[in-house]
């Protein structure tokens, strides 16, 4: 048996740091020679989901990132207004809320393999598709009706639905689901806990600092969840920011419009809709030493979608160009400092990073 020296391609959940695998193998009839072969993760790409021009009826597309030779390469979508995407193994799944569809591509083909039309699978129940979260080998599904539904990973089958809260958005796995009820800041926000291992079925836990919360990160010193704020009489975006839960109570962290996560460390940045303009910042929370700082911001115009890669160890914070109908992508180290800038298409609405791996020459 013989591994030969070339890419591997492996795809799976995001990987928390680049793992080395030792693999052993025997030759001919000596036991005791070996060849001893290193494989690491490395990253593929990256996928900017843009939403298209709901106005104009122009439909969104993905612009894809190959981090092997920064080529750039734009994906045609197939229906209006997408949402957001996660990989899935060798697939891209998309969804649509004006549509109530979910689409599964092959992203090594970039063809639908298959399209999943949550109403006509769980009624009224499933209208709204709004976030996906591919964890504990499902793809889950939260919708503005108040439900989340839960789909097979590996063949993408209906396997239940269950209240959450109004308006549900972002979601987190941890002995069960966690998801962020943003209410869309009408007042009843609040977390809910579906069949967590401590509750039988939906409990919510609400403050009054919960406003309109739209993500959750899981990290190894609690719950962190970004928060939309509200509106002032004029208009203009406000509290908005990352919350945390501690000793039973939750609490201000730091202001924030986006976020991503690399290990314990959250990169944030803050770009409120007001008029006049309020100046964005771009800066880290560090969730295990409470440190923060800021980095430079130049260059971040109408921030629109935040991503992270943990095996490159790089931050990606997607803008609209001044002029409306062009954008790019900044491309970040983790201590802040600007990479590259890659074009892509306009109104980027989220990130997903696609994994690998290869053998070590």
């Amino acid at each position: 048996m013989y591994i030969r020296k070339k890419r591997m391609r492996k795809t799976g959940l995001i990987v928390l740091a680049i793992i080395y695998m030792v693999f052993t193998i025997s030759c001919g009839d000596d036991d005791e020679k070996k060849d001893y072969w290193l494989v690491k993760s490395v990253t593929e790409g990256v996928y900017i989901l843009c939403q298209g021009d709901k106005t104009s009826g122009a439909k969104g597309c993905i612009t894809y990132i190959d981090l092997r030779d920064w080529s750039v390469s734009r994906i045609p979508l197939s229906g209006k207004q997408p949402r957001d995407i996660v990989t899935v193994g060798d697939y891209l799944c998309i969804n649509y809320p004006d549509d109530n569809v979910i689409d599964i591509i092959d992203r090594r083909l970039n063809m639908v393999i298959k399209r999943i039309d949550t109403k006509s699978i769980w009624g009224e129940k499933g209208v709204g598709p709004r976030r996906l979260l591919n964890a504990n080998q499902s793809l889950y599904v939260s919708f503005d009706a108040g439900y989340v539904g839960k789909l097979n990973e590996k063949t993408f089958s209906e396997e239940g639905i269950e209240q959450a809260g109004s308006y549900p958005e972002g979601m987190a796995f941890r002995r069960g689901l966690i998801v962020a009820n943003s209410d869309r800041g009408k007042g009843d926000a609040s977390i809910g806990y579906i069949k967590m291992l401590d509750f039988p079925s939906l409990n919510k836990m609400t403050s009054d600092l919960l406003i309109c919360p739209t993500d959750i990160f899981l990290m190894s010193n609690g719950e962190f969840y970004l928060d939309q704020g509200t509106v002032d009489k004029d208009g203009n975006q406000i509290l908005a920011g990352v919350r945390c839960m501690r000793q039973g109570e939750v609490v201000n962290i730091i202001d924030a419009t986006l976020w991503t996560r690399i290990n314990g460390r959250l990169f944030v940045v803050n770009a409120p809709k007001t008029i006049p303009e309020t100046p964005v910042t771009f800066g880290y929370y560090d969730t295990d030493t409470d440190n923060s700082g800021t980095f430079e911001a130049d260059g971040l115009e109408n921030p629109s979608a935040m991503g992270s890669d943990e095996v490159d160890r790089r931050v990606y914070v997607a803008c609209n160009g001044k002029d409306g109908n062009s954008g790019y992508v900044n491309i970040y180290s983790v201590e802040g400092k600007l990479v590259r800038r890659v074009e892509t298409e306009p109104n980027a609405i989220a990130i997903a990073v696609s994994y690998g791996s290869e053998v070590v020459e």
